[in-house]
């Protein structure tokens, strides 16, 4: 999804995954199938079966900012929700829409 820096990428993954999609590039490597001579792989089970699916909601715009002591929050607009809806929320709660964030941080000169 997007490349932090030099060593650091952020992947799109289930919501099963309980960690943070963010790997150092030293764990990645390009995925390759196995040789035809080895048969049929089967995939493997689910690992985190426990951990419930998390509804995700879809960011509309961020319609305000303003500082929560020393950190920022954002006023998320959300997409299909009305204005009585929006919620102030930290810049973790944006991960997955780092393309209206950075708009909004150049619009806002952030």
């Amino acid at each position: 999804m997007q490349k932090v820096n030099s060593n650091v990428y952020r992947l799109h993954m289930s919501n099963r995954y309980p960690g943070l999609p963010i790997f150092n590039i030293d764990h990645l490597r390009k995925y390759e199938e196995s040789p035809t001579k080895f048969g049929e792989q089967t995939a493997l089970p689910e690992t985190c079966l426990k951990v419930a699916e998390q509804r995700e909601y879809e960011v509309k715009k961020l319609v305000g900012h303003h500082h929560q002591g020393h950190r920022m929050e954002y006023l998320i607009r959300w997409k299909d929700y009305r204005p009585l809806y929006d919620m102030w929320e930290s810049q973790s709660a944006l991960r997955n829409a780092p393309e209206v964030l950075h708009q909004y941080k150049q619009e806002h000169n952030l």
